[in-house]
C-alpha cells in the first residue's frame, strides 16, 4: 500500500481521507506537518482526537529520528487542524507517493491550507541559530517530482503545475504581521540522507539558496497540484548539523491562516557546531580555488600571452 503507483495513489489518498473524516467526525480546514525537532510542539496544542498513522490506508510510521507517528485533530480558533506529528522522507526508500500521501489525503479530507515545518541548514551567517524563517521559493535538487507518471483524475490539474507562486505571499504577510522578525529565504531541497559537502554548500550559495534540507519540496509540489496554497517555515541551523531542533511551534500563524491556503514553516536548531566558513566575507565570490588552480590559470595566461606576442611580431614583419 505504501509503494502505490501513480495510477492508484490518488485512489489510496481518497480511501485514507474517508477513514480520517470518519474517525474525526468531519472535515478539516488546515493540515500542519511537524518536521524534525517540532514533535514537542504537539504537547502545546490540545488534541480532541488522535489516531496512529498505521491505522490509515497508505501511511507508514516515519523512521527518521524526532518524527512521531500519529495524526491529531486540533481546534485552533475557528479552524479545525489536522496535526501530523512526523513526515516520510525520500531517503527512507518508500517512494515519492508515500512522501506526499499526507498532503493528498488532507486535501481530499477538506484541507485547503497546509503548514509544513522542518529543521533546515542555513547558508546565511547573519541569521541567528534557532531563528524561524519563511520560505519564499525553492530549488528542487532531489531529482524527483510527485507528478511523474499517469495524469491525476479529474478535476485535478494536469502534470504541468504552475509553481510561480508556490508559497503564498498573502500568508507570508499574515505571518509577518504576527512576528515582524521573521525572515524569508529560498530553500534548496536535496535527496539526503547524507548532509551536504562544502562544495555543494558553495554551489547552493551561488544558485541563490538561503536554506538547505531534505524534505518539504515534494509536499509543496503535490499540495499545489491539489489546489492548495502554501506557507512554509524553517528553523535555522548552521552547517554542519550538530543537533536537531528542539522548540515549540508557534501557533499564532495558524490562527491567522484561512481556508483554501497552503502554509509551510521551517525551523533551525538551537545549537550547532562551528559553521563551515565562519570567517566568510559575503562581499567576496563564494567559490574558492586551490593553489593548484591558480597555478594552472597563471600558466594558461602566460601561454596565451606568448602566443599573442608572436602574432604581434608576425604582423610587424
Amino acid at each position: 500500500m505504501v509503494n502505490a503507483s501513480a495510477s492508484n495513489a490518488y485512489d489510496l489518498a481518497k480511501q485514507a481521507a474517508e477513514v480520517v473524516v470518519k474517525k474525526f467526525a468531519g472535515t478539516h480546514d488546515v493540515l500542519a506537518v511537524l518536521g524534525s525537532g517540532w514533535a514537542h510542539a504537539a504537547s502545546v496544542l490540545e488534541a480532541t482526537n488522535e489516531i496512529g498513522v498505521t491505522e490509515i490506508p497508505g501511511f507508514i510510521k516515519p523512521s527518521a529520528i524526532g518524527h512521531g507517528g500519529s495524526l491529531k485533530s486540533v481546534a485552533v480558533g475557528k479552524s479545525r487542524v489536522l496535526l501530523l506529528t512526523g513526515r516520510t522522507h525520500l531517503y527512507e526508500g518508500h517512494g515519492v507517493n508515500a512522501v506526499v500521501h499526507a498532503v493528498r489525503t488532507a486535501a481530499f479530507a477538506g484541507c485547503k491550507t497546509v503548514v509544513l515545518t522542518n529543521a533546515a541548514g542555513c547558508l546565511r551567517e547573519d541569521w541567528g541559530v534557532g531563528a524561524t524563517a519563511l520560505i519564499s521559493d525553492h530549488i528542487n535538487l532531489t531529482g524527483f517530482s510527485p507528478l511523474t507518471g499517469a495524469d491525476a483524475p479529474a478535476p485535478l490539474h494536469g502534470r504541468f503545475v504552475d509553481l510561480t507562486d508556490a508559497y503564498s505571499s498573502r500568508l507570508r504577510t499574515i505571518a509577518k504581521s504576527v512576528d515582524p522578525t521573521l525572515r524569508e529565504g529560498v530553500y534548496m531541497g536535496f535527496h539526503g540522507p547524507h548532509f551536504e559537502t562544502p562544495a555543494e554548500i558553495r554551489a547552493a550559495r551561488v544558485w541563490g539558496a538561503d536554506l538547505v534540507g531534505m524534505s518539504t519540496v515534494m509536499e509543496t509540489i503535490a499540495a499545489r497540484h491539489m489546489g492548495s496554497k502554501f506557507l512554509r517555515c524553517h528553523w535555522r541551523r548552521i552547517l554542519p548539523l550538530a543537533s536537531r531542533a528542539r522548540n515549540f511551534l508557534v501557533t499564532k500563524s495558524w490562527q491567522s491562516a484561512k481556508p483554501r491556503q497552503l502554509a509551510s514553516v521551517v525551523c533551525l536548531p538551537t545549537s550547532s557546531k562551528k559553521s563551515i566558513s565562519k570567517k566568510t566575507n559575503h562581499n567576496v565570490e563564494p567559490c574558492r580555488r586551490s593553489h593548484r588552480d591558480y597555478q594552472r590559470t597563471n600558466r594558461d595566461r602566460r601561454q596565451i600571452g606568448h602566443g599573442y606576442r608572436k602574432r604581434l611580431a608576425g604582423c610587424r614583419r
